[in-house]
């Protein structure tokens, strides 16, 4: 499916401009690898939100995971979701924005040794406080190893001990408030400098500077 979606649409796109190229040209390398992975699930719908069943190609909002990757892979921005969510009180801003390598990097190493991971939210969906997404910056993660992630469950914890090296200092990981931080856990990302803050449970949303 992710082939010939990929197949169909790259005749559509153009490229980004010459000042993202280089960050776009690596987009371009590890999408693609991420769709290759068969251990990375990528959302094909919001939670409670709007989505085109048509994916890639819907007017109504196509930015979801899925779709985000494709554009990546094609060597376009990700796009971003406009609808509004009640749930929320706020609409997406709309456009697109380019992803930084490394939240794709992060994606790659989270299924790296055959683990499983689901990726909800890259650029697209609706975000009250935590907003990062629209720029790029931020990256939600449902599922690893199969396992729901609610934001300091067993298998979140399990998740965030396998990226935590990959995150430089100043990087952010939310659901705060979703359970205890077992106190070794804590010292690691204090030590490397990494913040952590309240978000919505049912997920792991890792930021980048």
């Amino acid at each position: 499916m992710a082939s010939a979606i990929f197949g169909l649409m790259a005749g559509n796109f153009m490229s980004v401009d010459a000042a993202g190229g280089s960050i776009v040209t690596q987009d371009i390398a590890l999408a693609k690898k991420i769709l290759s992975n068969p251990n990375i699930v990528l959302a094909k719908s919001h939670l409670g939100g709007k989505t085109d069943k048509i994916y890639c190609t819907g007017k109504i909002d196509h930015a979801t995971a899925y779709c985000n990757i494709i554009e990546l892979a094609n060597g376009q921005k990700a796009a971003r979701s406009s609808y509004y969510d009640p749930s929320v009180g706020q609409s997406g801003p709309g456009g697109s924005t380019t992803v930084q390598p490394l939240l794709l990097q992060i994606i790659l190493a989270a299924a790296a040794s055959g683990h499983k991971v689901g990726v909800s939210e890259i650029a697209g969906g609706v975000h009250g406080t935590h907003v990062a997404h629209y720029s790029g910056h931020a990256v939600d993660f449902g599922m690893f190893n199969g396992q729901q992630v609610t934001g300091r469950n067993q298998p979140s914890i399990q998740f965030i001990q396998t990226i935590l090296s990959l995150l430089p200092s100043g990087s952010g990981i939310g659901q705060s408030q979703c359970g205890p931080t077992p106190p070794q856990l804590a010292k690691a990302l204090q030590a490397h400098h990494i913040l952590t803050y309240s978000d919505s449970c049912g997920h792991v949303q890792i930021q980048v500077p």
